[in-house]
């Protein structure tokens, strides 16, 4: 049997319905694609300071600007991408350490460019696309001379290396150097200088690039590399959202892969 609707029946019916068809696409329409980026700023030539980075380390980057603070090649390869899938990027630059400790604590969504290890993978989860690849090796001082066997050559020695950095397997299977923490490339050449190491284990362009920015290169010498690793794009796998923003990092690298964008990035950082 058919019966009239009353007016409160009629009300709530038009209520959902117009909850339905215009609540959830307005809310949309006007949400902002953003992710919480962070990264170091002494990582030449894939992350490091520009001119005049100015006092805050926080900057909110839309599709189709540049940070004013940071600058190089994994920065590039990053913001492009982000920005082919429309997000704005709001960026942390700080040193590395801090920088995990604000992914592990949930203050960013993502970090950048983080070598795999087995530690990590059991808290982060990984772009599959790289960010960039980095090689391992020791610097001595010009004049030492010293028969390279590989790490096992180092038993017994003190090595500087830096604070949170990730030199690779081989190096973490290494039980018989004994490292010395530093908090910079350039600490790191300090303490050998003053003979407080024997030597510095480094990752080959970064390490160049401060060297030859100081104008020092030609004190130190280097060795055969002793591993290296692809470092990606990775965020905390407690972020119930950060395996789409992972995967939306992966998909806008393909997209400038494609549309020629990473090919110039290339050959600006080369």
């Amino acid at each position: 049997m058919k019966t009239k609707m009353d007016i409160r029946q009629w009300t709530s019916v038009i209520f959902i319905l117009s909850g339905f068809f215009w609540g959830p696409p307005a809310i949309a329409w006007s949400a902002e694609k953003l992710v919480d980026v962070a990264t170091l700023d002494d990582y030449i030539p894939y992350c490091f300071a520009t001119d005049n980075p100015g006092e805050k380390n926080t900057e909110q980057i839309p599709p189709g600007t540049d940070s004013t603070r940071l600058q190089g090649y994994s920065w590039d390869v990053v913001r492009e991408s982000y920005h082919a899938m429309g997000y704005t990027i709001r960026l942390t630059v700080v040193p590395w350490e801090r920088a995990m400790n604000y992914l592990k604590s949930g203050k960013v969504d993502v970090l950048f460019p983080t070598a795999k290890t087995a530690e990590r993978e059991k808290l982060f989860v990984y772009s599959k696309e790289i960010v960039n690849t980095a090689k391992y090796l020791i610097y001595l001082p010009v004049e030492v001379d010293m028969p390279w066997q590989g790490l096992g050559s180092l038993k017994n020695k003190r090595i500087a290396a830096i604070r949170g950095w990730s030199y690779g397997e081989k190096w973490n299977a290494e039980t018989d150097i004994i490292v010395e923490l530093s908090d910079s490339v350039l600490q790191c050449f300090q303490m050998l200088d003053k003979r407080h190491v024997f030597g510095v284990a480094g990752y080959d362009l970064v390490f160049d690039y401060t060297l030859k920015k100081e104008g020092i290169q030609n004190k130190y010498k280097k060795l055969p590399y002793f591993d290296q690793n692809s470092e990606y794009l990775t965020g905390n796998k407690a972020n119930a959202y950060v395996y789409a923003l992972v995967d939306d990092f992966d998909v806008g690298k393909q997209i400038i892969i494609r549309n020629g964008t990473l090919k110039a990035i290339t050959s600006k950082w080369q």
